[in-house]
């Protein structure tokens, strides 16, 4: 019923411009939350539809409101908690599209803490087929860039995802790849590295 409702608002103000049937941010946000808290079979699915007739009707030029970093992190996380095979892929490819879209001058989708929280978590859920790998060389990345560059300070937040993901591996090595992410961690707190 909510996904019927927000078509028809969508429908209703491309045809008579009614602004205040135009969704907003926060009617997408919702929808595509909605999909993840109700556990619907396709959810990340659904929210990924929702997204791509948002971009869509924004791409037409007609008022609809921009896709911005609140909707996308919502669509990652999203795909985070999807059980599918290329969750954490599709999780990660939205992430690339942001930055992308953010070089070519989109601050509005300029990547944060929560977008790669959201990127390690697909990543994580996925632990066992490689994922904790991948979450790994992700935060290696996040922390070689500046701060300046990357635009939030680091957290406590990425590495415990980090460490979470090499404890659910089944790596035969887990414990000793976490306990280097936590010295590393440690080494850069004392350093005063961000």
């Amino acid at each position: 019923r909510m996904e019927a409702i927000l078509k028809m608002m969508e429908d209703t103000f491309s045809t008579s411009g009614n602004s205040d049937m135009r969704p907003n941010t926060i009617s997408y946000v919702t929808a595509i939350d909605s999909f993840v808290r109700q556990k619907h079979e396709n959810a990340a699915e659904r929210a990924q539809a929702t997204v791509d007739r948002m971009i869509k009707l924004y791409r037409l030029n007609q008022g609809h409101v921009k896709p911005t970093k609140i909707v996308l992190n919502t669509l990652i996380h999203a795909w985070s908690k999807s059980d599918k095979p290329n969750s954490a892929e599709k999780a990660e490819q939205i992430f690339k599209w942001m930055e992308t879209q953010h070089r070519n001058g989109d601050e509005l989708l300029r990547r944060d803490e929560i977008t790669i929280c959201a990127v390690l978590n697909a990543w994580a859920n996925q632990a066992k087929t490689g994922g904790a790998t991948r979450a790994q060389k992700i935060w290696e990345l996040t922390k070689s860039v500046s701060l300046e560059k990357r635009g939030f300070p680091l957290t406590i937040n990425m590495p415990n995802i980090v460490i979470n993901a090499i404890a659910k591996s089944g790596d035969l090595q887990a414990a000793q790849k976490a306990e280097a992410v936590l010295l590393s961690v440690e080494s850069d707190f004392e350093e005063g590295r961000q």
